[in-house]
């Protein structure tokens, strides 16, 4: 875990660790089960134990999306004691009052916080909406380029029906692309394509993308995977398609052109009216829980605003290198911010490789895009009223102001970025939640795609 300053400006990634053969307790052991908690660093990531007895399976999910099989080293100290460690991360664990306490220690930095057990099953790693039933006919198949290897479900319940292409939204690393796999975007997908499937509707979606020539990340490349997939639909099947996306899933949705088969969009969550706004949205609510001082926060919040409105500024077209030179030189100085010359360096630093990084660069250009697009096939955009990571007022007065007949515009209350019911409606609540995405939500796409004209 990197203990930059700067790294909650990046975006919140999910890191699954597999590990194995690590605790054994009698097959009665309180300890069996999926237990979370928070880790109060300042990237504030949550922490999943699942704790399975019968086959010795330990799994440490800190929020990320690219996949490793790992082994922690395990050391007993008595009953209720062991202490788990990897790399220079050593963890000490108590089991006491139907918690386990854990000590978490990495190089000179200590913290303590507490797990609590959210259920006594410990194989039940997806949600309930996320598990396959046994009658639902899933077809394998692949699709390939010179550049990418593309592996997809597909599931062909009605042929009287329209399929439902779904895009799934992802955090990434600057360098590539991995789909996730994991406890969120993953689930979210299989969770909407098994409710498609009970109601006879068809399904296709994403579940492994291999790039075959090393390439940075952007969501162009993302395009191009879907381009694929909307192809071979269209060769291999006859009938009409629709475009499901979330999140960034959304925004693929949004920028994949129309044709005579599409018979509509359905968007979720995702940013329309400018993918930097809500980089710099969910920037600024990730400040509010970091423990920095207020002062400090305000600073960091202020100067991240400047950021973004200054690369507004800048044409794009140019090398990063050169952006990142007159984003130097048209900065405010250390002095306007009240931070010292030092710190004012180093965070400027940070900006500099925001800017040079083919991840950020992409979502600027992109934001260019979306102000082009017109909205040709009726689409639904639904948001959430407490989503932590794109701003749902903004964007909803935004896709008003289009003043289109073709939009529907639709916020449910008290629900997060992932359309699940929530009370704090943080990132960090996610975790508890049973649901992966509500029902209500489902059912009104539904009824929304019945009456597309």
């Amino acid at each position: 875990m990197k203990n930059s300053l700067f790294r909650i400006f990046y975006f919140i990634t999910l890191n699954i660790l597999f590990l194995s053969n690590l605790y054994s307790q009698k097959l009665d052991s309180p300890l069996n089960g999926i237990w979370a908690g928070n880790l109060p660093l300042p990237e504030e990531n949550q922490i999943l134990m699942f704790l399975n007895i019968k086959n010795s399976e330990f799994l440490l999910s800190v929020p990320a999306q690219e996949v490793e099989k790992m082994k922690m080293d395990k050391k007993e100290i008595s009953n209720n004691e062991f202490e788990l460690s990897i790399f220079d991360i050593l963890m000490k664990c108590k089991y006491q009052d139907n918690s386990i306490y854990v000590n978490y220690e990495q190089n000179n930095f200590s913290e303590s916080f507490v797990l609590t057990k959210i259920s006594d099953d410990s194989d039940n790693i997806v949600r309930e909406q996320g598990k396959r039933e046994k009658d639902i006919n899933v077809q394998l198949f692949n699709i390939e380029n010179d550049k990418f290897k593309i592996e997809a479900e597909h599931i062909n319940i009605n042929k009287n029906s329209p399929t439902f292409i779904i895009l799934e939204g992802t955090n990434i690393t600057d360098n590539q692309n991995t789909y996730n796999q994991g406890f969120y975007g993953h689930n979210l997908s299989l969770a909407i394509s098994n409710y498609l499937a009970k109601n006879r509707f068809n399904t296709i979606r994403i579940i492994n993308v291999e790039n075959k020539k090393t390439m940075p990340y952007s969501i162009h490349q993302k395009i191009q995977h879907y381009k694929m997939l909307v192809d071979y639909f269209k060769e291999k099947n006859k009938g009409n398609y629709i475009l499901l996306g979330h999140s960034e899933g959304g925004i693929v949705a949004d920028l994949l052109a129309d044709d005579s088969r599409l018979l509509g969009k359905v968007i979720l969550s995702a940013p329309v009216e400018s993918i930097t706004n809500s980089i710099l949205f969910q920037t600024n609510n990730r400040l509010q829980f970091a423990d920095f001082p207020q002062d400090y926060k305000s600073t960091l919040a202020n100067m991240n605003t400047d950021f973004f409105n200054q690369v507004k500024l800048l044409d794009l077209s140019k090398s990063p290198e050169l952006l990142s030179k007159e984003l130097k030189e048209n900065f405010k100085d250390y002095k306007y911010y009240n931070v010292s010359e030092h710190n004012y360096n180093i965070i400027m630093e940070e900006y500099s490789n925001m800017l040079q990084s083919p991840f950020y660069i992409s979502c600027f250009k992109t934001d260019l895009e979306l102000k082009e697009v017109l909205i040709k096939k009726p689409t639904l955009f639904i948001y959430g009223d407490k989503d932590y990571l794109v701003n749902s007022k903004t964007n909803i007065e935004y896709l008003k102001s289009l003043n289109s007949p073709k939009i529907s515009v639709k916020e449910f209350n008290s629900m997060s970025h992932s359309l699940q019911r929530c009370e704090d409606c943080t990132l960090d609540e996610a975790f508890f939640l049973q649901e992966t995405i509500n029902a209500e939500v489902l059912k009104y796409i539904i009824d929304w795609v019945k009456n597309i004209k």
